[in-house]
């Protein structure tokens, strides 16, 4: 319910009033639909994609997937990196026009620490007070993950990219970013698609 309430005081403040009642909608349905997931469905979802040899994905990733929607099914699929969306702040960008793209291909600094300090503010506006740790853990991280590529390249069974059935990145941001920087956007990866049971569209 707490999330129902931030993105409640979000949408009011913003006089949204139409798209609130058809998130509270949305919301309402599937949370009915989830009991039923939670239930019968989800164990063996996690269980298939878990046990899948074909990638690897960390416990942590594998619970953001199964916590967003029920999942209809998945398929490992090729596709251009210039074809997949990141979803900021409620627009919906190519991997180019982002801060960590801009921060691995030109190096701006100044933008990627703003992204990361909003995406470390809650939705009442209180960043974390730990943000300077933060920070510097994430640039070790993004460096460490650059480095990775670059030496050993893109590896599914170490880490595969995941996105929704709209092509929206679930996780992959640094990945995609590093290989759109060094091979363009037509250049295809292979990706773990989630296609999400939906009852609004």
């Amino acid at each position: 319910m707490n999330i129902l309430f931030k993105k409640t005081k979000k949408l009011i403040n913003q006089h949204r009033y139409s798209e609130f009642l058809y998130k509270l909608i949305d919301f309402i349905i599937l949370h009915i639909i989830n009991v039923n997931w939670y239930l019968f469905g989800r164990t063996d979802m996690l269980r298939a994609i878990k046990n899948d040899n074909r990638f690897n994905i960390s416990d942590k990733n594998l619970t953001d997937v199964l916590n967003r929607f029920p999942i209809k099914k998945y398929a490992v699929e090729q596709i251009k990196l210039g074809a997949i969306k990141y979803n900021w702040q409620g627009q919906l960008c190519s991997i180019n026009e982002t801060a960590t793209y801009d921060y691995i291909s030109n190096n701006n600094l100044e933008r990627y620490i703003n992204y990361i300090k909003i995406v470390k503010t809650d939705s009442f506006g209180r960043i974390n007070k730990q943000i300077s740790d933060i920070i510097i853990k994430d640039l070790a991280k993004c460096r460490n993950i650059v480095d990775a590529i670059l030496t050993k390249g893109y590896d599914v069974q170490k880490s595969i990219v995941i996105i929704n059935d709209r092509n929206v990145l679930i996780d992959g941001l640094h990945r995609t970013s590093i290989l759109f920087k060094n091979f363009g956007h037509e250049y295809e990866i292979a990706v773990l698609k989630i296609y999400y049971k939906r009852i609004l569209s």
